[in-house]
C-alpha cells in the first residue's frame, strides 16, 4: 500500500468515527417574569403568579433529559419549595444577562460544531407581553422588552444551532385564571399585505426555527391556580413527557405537540377559557423533534398504559409539582417519561393512588390503587377549564384526523404506533376484571363447597370409627352379624376418610384459585369499586369500605 493510499484511508476512519461520535447537544433558555412591562402605564395590568414556575417546570424537564439549561428568572417563596434546587442557579430575567447567555451560548456552539456535534436550542418565555399604540410589540423583562428585533437580530440570528425551537407563553393575572393581553389591538390586513410582511419580518428568515406559542379566541391566555403555571405551558409538557407520541418513537415532533394541544383544548366551550395554539414547525425540516426522550428511558421512570383504563388523569410529585395529564383513547398505548427517585401521585377527578419512580422502572396505569378524593370546582371560567380541558381522548384516530386537517404539519409514521419497550399490558380491563371477579365468586363457592364436603365426611369417618370400637374389638364376643357389620364399618371409614381427604384438597385448592382470580381482578374505584379507607383522631378510630361488585 502506498503511503498516499493510507493516509486516504487514515483520513476517512477518522471521518467515520467522528460521524459515528457526532450528537445533538440540546440547550435550554427559560425565562420566567411574573412583573408587569416597565414602560407599562396600565393600571389594569397586574404581575403574574406562576410565570416563574412556567420556567423552572421547562428547566426541570429538560434537566432530565440531559440538556444544559440557563434559567432567568426570580423564583418566590413558594416557588423555590417546589423547586429546591433551582433557586442557586436562577439568574435574573434581564435583556443584559439575557445578552450574555446568548454570548455564551454562541461560543459553545462553535466549539460544538467543530467537534462534530449539532447543537439544538428551545428557547421558552413566559410572562407579559405588550402591543401598547405606538409601541414595538415585545416581551416584558425587568430591565425593559424584549422586542422583535432583539429576538431575531441578537439571538436568532447570531447563535449557529441547528435547530432553535421557541415556545412563547406571554400572559398577565387576572383572579383564578388570569388572561393577558386582552388589550392588545387586531388589526385585519389582506393577504398581500401579510404575506409581505411575513417574508421581511418572520420566521422565514430563519428556516430553522420552528415555534409554537399560545394565544385564544378573545386574544387571551392563561394560568390557573390548579396548575400553579400557565395552562398552555402545562398543556406543553405534558404532551413533551410522552403523551403526544403516537407512533411511541421516543421523538415528539410539532404535528404531534399541535394535534395534543388540540386534543386538550377541544371541548372547552368558554371563550375566556379556550386556548388557540400557533404551531409552525423549523421550514428546514417540518419533521424535527421538540424533545427526544429515548436517551432518558433508561434513568427516567415510566408509566405506561393502554387508553381508556381510569380516563383522564395527572401526575404530580410530592412537592405538588404537576407533571403531565392526558385522557387517551381506547386502545391508545402511550408512555410518560417521570422524573425518578421519588413518589409520585397519580389522581384522577374522583380517584387518586402513588407508587414509587425508580430509575428505569415500567409502572403500569393498571397496577397503581386509587382511592376516592374529593373535588370543588369555582366560578363560571375555572368551571369551564376543569370540565373542557382533556375531556377529548387523545392517541392515533384524533392526531389522524388532526394532521389530515393541516397541510403544514407533516404526518409521524403511525406504522408502529406502540412504544418500541412495551410488551404486553397485563393489565385486566374493567370488563374483564367484572367477569373475573364472578368467576372468583363461583370458585370460592365451589371451594366452600369441597370443605362442607371433606368435613361431612371426616364426621362420617368418626362415627364410623366410634361403630368400629364397639363391634369386635372391645367386646369379648363377636357373632357372625358383628364381624359383617365391622368388616362394612372399616370399608366404609376407608371410603369417607378418601372422600374428606379429596374434599378438603379440592375446597382449598378452589378458594386459593378463587382469592387470587379476585385479587389479580379487584374492583378499582376509577370502576366505581371496592375502596378502603381509615379514619384516626383524638379520640376515633374507623375504618370505611365501600364501592361497587
Amino acid at each position: 500500500m502506498t503511503r498516499a493510499a493510507a493516509l486516504t484511508l487514515a483520513a476517512i476512519a477518522a471521518l467515520a468515527t467522528r460521524e459515528a461520535s457526532a450528537a445533538t447537544r440540546t440547550y435550554v433558555v427559560a425565562i420566567g417574569n411574573d412583573e408587569r412591562p416597565v414602560e407599562s402605564a396600565n393600571d389594569d395590568v397586574s404581575s403574574l403568579q406562576y410565570a416563574d414556575d412556567d420556567a423552572a417546570a421547562i428547566v426541570s424537564f429538560w434537566r432530565e433529559l440531559g440538556a444544559t439549561t440557563e434559567l432567568l428568572t426570580v423564583l418566590d417563596a413558594a416557588s423555590q419549595r417546589r423547586f429546591p434546587s433551582l433557586a442557586e442557579v436562577a439568574q435574573p430575567p434581564t435583556l443584559a444577562r439575557l445578552r450574555a447567555v446568548v454570548s455564551t451560548l454562541g461560543a459553545r456552539f462553535e466549539a460544538d460544531r467543530r467537534a462534530g456535534d449539532e447543537p439544538s436550542l428551545v428557547f421558552f418565555y413566559s410572562g407579559h407581553g405588550s402591543a401598547g399604540t405606538g409601541q414595538e410589540p415585545s416581551l416584558a423583562m425587568l430591565d425593559g422588552g424584549l422586542t422583535r428585533k432583539i429576538l431575531y437580530d441578537e439571538i436568532l440570528a447570531v447563535l449557529p444551532a441547528r435547530y432553535v425551537h421557541l415556545i412563547i407563553d406571554a400572559c398577565h393575572a387576572e383572579a383564578i385564571v388570569r388572561p393577558r393581553d386582552a388589550q392588545a389591538e387586531v388589526v385585519p390586513v389582506d393577504e398581500a399585505d401579510l404575506a409581505a410582511y411575513a417574508a421581511r419580518n418572520t420566521l422565514r428568515r430563519f428556516p430553522q426555527v420552528g415555534a409554537v406559542m399560545a394565544t385564544s379566541a378573545v386574544a387571551e391566555a392563561h394560568e390557573w391556580d390548579e396548575y400553579q403555571r400557565g395552562v398552555f405551558t402545562f398543556q406543553v409538557l405534558s404532551a413533551l413527557r410522552g403523551a403526544a407520541d403516537v407512533n411511541g418513537d421516543g421523538a415528539i415532533e410539532y404535528s404531534e405537540l399541535s394535534a395534543f394541544l388540540g386534543s386538550a383544548n377541544a371541548s372547552v366551550v368558554d371563550p375566556r377559557a379556550k386556548l388557540a395554539v400557533i404551531v409552525r414547525p423549523p421550514d428546514l425540516n417540518r419533521h424535527a423533534a421538540i424533545a427526544d426522550l429515548s436517551g432518558a428511558r433508561g434513568r427516567a421512570a415510566i408509566l405506561t398504559g393502554i387508553g381508556p383504563e381510569v380516563g383522564r388523569f395527572f401526575v404530580e410529585d410530592e412537592r405538588g409539582n404537576r407533571l403531565g395529564e392526558i385522557r387517551a383513547e381506547a386502545g391508545y398505548r402511550y408512555e410518560l417519561l417521570l422524573p425518578s427517585g421519588e413518589r409520585l401521585y397519580m389522581r384522577a377527578p374522583t380517584s387518586e393512588g402513588s407508587f414509587e419512580a425508580t430509575p428505569g422502572t415500567r409502572v403500569a396505569v393498571g397496577s397503581v390503587v386509587l382511592a376516592p378524593r374529593a373535588t370543588r370546582s369555582r366560578g363560571a371560567v375555572e368551571s369551564s377549564l376543569r370540565r373542557g380541558l382533556f375531556a377529548t381522548p387523545f392517541g392515533p384516530a384524533y392526531y389522524r384526523g388532526f394532521v389530515d386537517a393541516r397541510a403544514d404539519l407533516p404526518s409521524v409514521d403511525l406504522s408502529r404506533s406502540a412504544p418500541l419497550e412495551a410488551g404486553p399490558d397485563l393489565t385486566p380491563q374493567p370488563s374483564t376484571r367484572a367477569a373475573a371477579r364472578w368467576s372468583a365468586l363461583a370458585l370460592a363457592l365451589v371451594g366452600a363447597a369441597g370443605l362442607a364436603v371433606g368435613t361431612a365426611y371426616g364426621l362420617e369417618v368418626m362415627s364410623k370409627n366410634d361403630d368400629i370400637d364397639s363391634t369386635c374389638v372391645t367386646g369379648t364376643t363377636c357373632s357372625s352379624t358383628d364381624r359383617a357389620r365391622y368388616d362394612k364399618d372399616i370399608a366404609d371409614a376407608k371410603t369417607a376418610r378418601k372422600l374428606s381427604i379429596v374434599g378438603f384438597a379440592a375446597g382449598s385448592a378452589a378458594l386459593v384459585a378463587g382469592g387470587a382470580l379476585f385479587w389479580w381482578a379487584r374492583p378499582r374505584a376509577s370502576d366505581g369499586g371496592l375502596s378502603l379507607g381509615a379514619t384516626v383522631g383524638p379520640a376515633t378510630l374507623g375504618a370505611t369500605m365501600g364501592g361497587t361488585w
